[in-house]
């Protein structure tokens, strides 16, 4: 049977995996709506698009890293980088298969492994940042709890299922 931690490093390491092919995609659509606004394209516009999705996916990668260091601690940091490693490798298998060989599609992605890993040790070791989590886990608890007072209770005996 495979242990809570495997089942947790697994279940950090696909969400930090969608959450980056997420932006990928994103960053994509923003490059080809560039594109096909109306506006003559040039190199200066493509290269200046390519900035723009660098820029915006190295934030998201190193806040992913972030929320992963600080909810998981040590198990968070390997799950950011293989995640943002796995996102990787499906984007490069898909640059292969589509013949796509241009170094600006690779930055984002190279930029994107290394801050990932960045906001997982930033969110590991930042006292505040284990505060926030200890914090949110305590209204999230007293939520649950306020929840359950909230629900009717349980019928008792298998008579007041029949009333």
């Amino acid at each position: 049977m495979v242990s809570p931690r495997t089942i947790a490093l697994i279940r950090g390491t696909l969400q930090v995996t969608f959450a980056l092919l997420a932006a990928a995609s994103f960053g994509g659509w923003v490059v080809t709506l560039g594109m096909f606004a109306g506006m003559t394209v040039d190199m200066d516009m493509i290269t200046a698009g390519f900035w723009v999705v660098t820029v915006l996916y190295g934030l998201l990668a190193l806040a992913i890293g972030n929320a992963m260091g600080r909810r998981q601690g040590k198990r968070g940091m390997a799950a950011a980088a293989l995640g943002s490693l796995v996102s990787w490798s499906i984007l490069e298998l898909f640059f292969h298969l589509y013949e796509i060989g241009t170094p600006e599609m690779r930055v984002p992605l190279m930029m994107g492994v290394a801050l990932c890993a960045v906001g997982a040790a930033i969110g590991t070791m930042r006292r505040a940042d284990r505060e926030a989590l200890r914090v949110e886990l305590e209204e999230e608890i007293a939520e649950l709890q306020r929840d359950e007072d909230d629900e009717p209770p349980a019928p008792s005996n298998a008579n007041d299922l029949m009333d």
